[in-house]
């Protein structure tokens, strides 16, 4: 690969680097933005969700209370006008409510009210099937109802006595409280949550993110927990847009930066790289150190380059001689092993094998030459001690001398045997040369 490819390559490189950067910054820059609109999101949602809750709370305790008391039951047997407006219609102000059903044990409705100004809230907004479901499944109930183009938040409970705290007694009959979502109720959910709410009927997800507008909405369920309308919320952070803006601000300066630093890395590595490599790439190739002399007037770092490849010609001539040397002396060593009076092997001193012997060891032991890869020394020195004596030895002083030992020939017959031992490398690995006389 020419030097050319491998700087395109490199350039390549940086490019994609710098690319990478830009997106993980865009990443990042987009993910802290998600994580703003998220967190602005939750609270938002956090803080509708405990305005409702507290809204509504009014109007259970309003259903709660008065669903347990003697004279509640007395009513639905006896209704009486001046007691209803005394103790239900004055008071239902001060719970928010707009209207009250009363039902007795046989789900005869007994008493409406309503201070809207629609007659309509005097009949009950849900059928006699549904009431009947009501009242056999679960007598506290809460949900919603649309009446016409209304939307009607009611609570409902069982009618006991007031010494009932525990609410286990035989209903005897209903207690329901509504109160109307209408504009007022609205502007103050606005008010409290310093957004835009509105109610319809759709039921579509409108959560979505758009700049710096959020929106979000809450499902309501009626008596049947099927959804019936949808609070769509909606809020304008600027918060979010300047983040927004600064975020774009840093990108847009990221990628001017990184071109500009493309740029500027093109230009130089043409005028101090690539120049000055085709220069040695022609010296290495003609071997002739003579073509350096336009280097050696450049940089400081170009001149020592040129002098190691100058330095690396001769130390090339000089190894070539080393190594023929070397080989020589490989040889010599060889002919000296293998051609030696006395028997010697090599043995591995781990797996207490032995991996070369010479002539001599052969015509002393009696083993033919293709019997001796891997031969175990324990087949010629059936004594494990004494070869683990020798070995400590060497180990310990460096060598061994005048090493007495018993060994075994081809025929099984006892050689009486002097070593001379040490360690060495061979193939890389420790080996222990022992040197055998008889």
């Amino acid at each position: 690969m020419s030097i050319k490819t491998r700087l395109l390559l490199l350039l390549t490189s940086v490019l994609t680097c710098f690319s990478l950067i830009f997106i993980f910054f865009w990443k990042i820059d987009q993910g802290r933005m998600e994580r703003l609109i998220d967190s602005k999101k939750k609270e938002k949602e956090l803080l509708l969700d405990r305005s409702i809750a507290l809204i509504q709370k009014s109007l259970e305790m309003f259903v709660y209370d008065y669903s347990y008391w003697d004279e509640m039951l007395y009513f639905t047997k006896n209704p009486d006008p001046v007691w209803a407006y005394v103790n239900i219609d004055m008071v239902m102000p001060t719970f928010d409510a707009q209207a009250v059903w009363i039902f007795n044990k046989d789900r005869q409705l007994v008493f409406s009210t309503q201070n809207a100004e629609d007659t309509t809230l005097l009949n009950f907004p849900l059928s006699d099937r549904a009431l009947s479901v009501i009242q056999g499944q679960r007598y506290f109930s809460h949900f919603f109802v649309w009446n016409g183009d209304q939307l009607v938040e009611v609570y409902g409970a069982p009618l006991q006595p007031s010494d009932d705290n525990k609410r286990i007694t035989e209903p005897q009959g209903s207690f329901f409280a509504g109160r109307l979502w209408n504009e007022k109720f609205i502007e103050q959910l606005e008010e409290i949550n310093n957004t835009i709410i509105r109610i319809d009927r759709n039921l579509a997800d409108s959560a979505e993110i758009r700049m710096e507008t959020i929106h979000f909405h809450r499902t309501l369920y009626g008596w049947d927990s099927a959804a019936v309308a949808a609070v769509h919320n909606e809020f304008h952070s600027q918060v979010i847009a300047e983040v927004n803006r600064l975020s774009q601000y840093q990108v847009g300066l990221l990628a001017l930066f990184g071109l500009s630093f493309i740029i500027t890395i093109i230009v130089f590595i043409q005028r101090w790289v690539v120049s000055p490599m085709n220069q040695f790439s022609l010296v290495l190739k003609n071997e002739n150190t003579a073509d350096l002399k336009n280097v050696q007037k450049q940089s400081l770092e170009l001149r020592q380059l040129a002098e190691l490849i100058e330095s690396f010609f001769r130390q090339r001539d000089e190894l070539v001689k080393g190594c023929h040397t070397r080989k020589q002396a490989e040889q010599d060593y060889r002919s000296l092993f293998d051609f030696a009076h006395d028997a010697i092997m090599v043995v591995d001193p781990l797996k207490m094998t032995v991996q070369r012997v010479n002539e001599a060891w052969i015509k002393l032991y009696g083993y033919r030459p293709e019997e001796m890869g891997g031969f175990l020394l324990a087949i010629i020195w059936p004594h494990p001690a004494m070869i683990r004596r020798l070995i400590e030895d060497v180990r310990r002083y460096g060598s061994a001398a005048r090493f007495e030992a018993r060994h075994l020939n081809h025929e099984r017959k006892e050689i009486v045997a002097e070593i001379n031992a040490r360690m060495i490398q061979y193939r890389s690995e420790e080996a222990l040369l022992c040197v055998c006389r008889t």
